[in-house]
């Protein structure tokens, strides 16, 4: 082993990790508790056992998240600076929850009374992960089309469009007829 060495099963092992305990992603918002306190009933009350069973479950589950910190810095520190950077980049980047749930009323929004249905709160975090992939793909895409083609520099709004048509045509972009054109031309 070369020390440095990373193999297909470190890659699919970080790829199982991202994004896990990831303070940086997502803030979880303790459960709103009521001050009422609710009476105490025979089912209500917990039973020594339960209570056992309950907090050796937790102490499986921090451990669990501590190995699993301990296999994603163990792969980290193997990647190459570049490569490290690159998914300190990914891990760390994310796109705004709320302009997400913004467009997400404005397109959900009737036609006939003007007025948007409301969303659950996970529902803005979701799309936010699924449009990061997706933008995450369309880039690779246009990175291809660079290296192709010999070019250097920054991504081009060429490289970008080339990069949509084909995800079209490969049928990686959900709904969208081949045919279809997102971006057109104005000369």
């Amino acid at each position: 082993d070369g020390g440095n060495e990373i193999d297909d099963e470190d890659f699919d092992e970080l790829g199982d990790l991202i994004g896990e305990d990831d303070d940086s992603e997502v803030e979880e918002k303790p459960a709103p508790t009521s001050k009422a306190k609710a009476p105490e009933t025979k089912s209500s009350k917990k039973r020594p056992r339960e209570e056992e069973k309950e907090s050796e479950a937790d102490k499986k589950e921090q451990e669990n998240t501590k190995r699993a910190k301990q296999r994603r810095n163990a792969i980290l520190k193997k990647l190459p600076a570049s490569e490290k950077d690159r998914y300190q980049a990914f891990t760390t980047t994310k796109f705004d929850a709320k302009a997400i749930k913004k467009m997400i009323l404005k397109v959900s929004e009737s036609k006939k009374t003007g007025v948007a249905k409301s969303i659950d709160p996970p529902v803005p975090v979701v799309m936010a992960g699924i449009t990061k992939l997706f933008v995450g793909d369309l880039v690779e895409e246009a990175k291809i089309i660079m290296k192709e083609k010999g070019e250097t520099g920054p991504l081009l709004p060429f490289h970008i469009r080339e990069a949509y048509s084909r995800l079209c045509q490969q049928g990686k972009i959900p709904g969208r007829d081949p045919s279809f054109k997102l971006f057109k031309r104005r000369f």
